[in-house]
């Protein structure tokens, strides 16, 4: 959930092309949720990677927080000036990251 366009000033066409090859191949999927205002570059970008999926939500502002959610655990990572990551490993709080992520997965719009 969130990100801004920081994302990809940091990742570079080689970097998310290196990303991807590796996650391809490991068969991971991702779901991500965008604002509204990221949805016409993420469109031109990277929609047609394999095993991704997006939807938008809508008046949801731009975020430099991101939230990845992972079966034991979630991560949150701050795109400021300085990039900042934090991980959380718990089973309880990985699940509500996860049941609040779906909540907001299925209100959000379809791409």
């Amino acid at each position: 959930v969130g990100e801004s366009d920081r994302f990809y000033e940091i990742f570079t066409p080689k970097l998310l092309a290196e990303f991807d090859a590796t996650r391809i191949k490991k068969r991971i999927h991702i779901k991500t949720l965008l604002s509204t205002p990221q949805k016409p570059g993420y469109v031109v970008s990277p929609v047609n990677r394999e095993y991704f999926e997006f939807r938008t939500l809508p008046n949801f502002g731009l975020s430099i927080v991101n939230t990845i959610v992972r079966p034991h655990s979630f991560a949150l990572t701050t795109y400021s000036e300085k990039v900042l990551p934090y991980k959380v490993t718990n089973d309880e709080v990985a699940l509500s990251y996860r049941n609040f992520f779906t909540a907001l997965w299925n209100i959000a719009e379809k791409v």
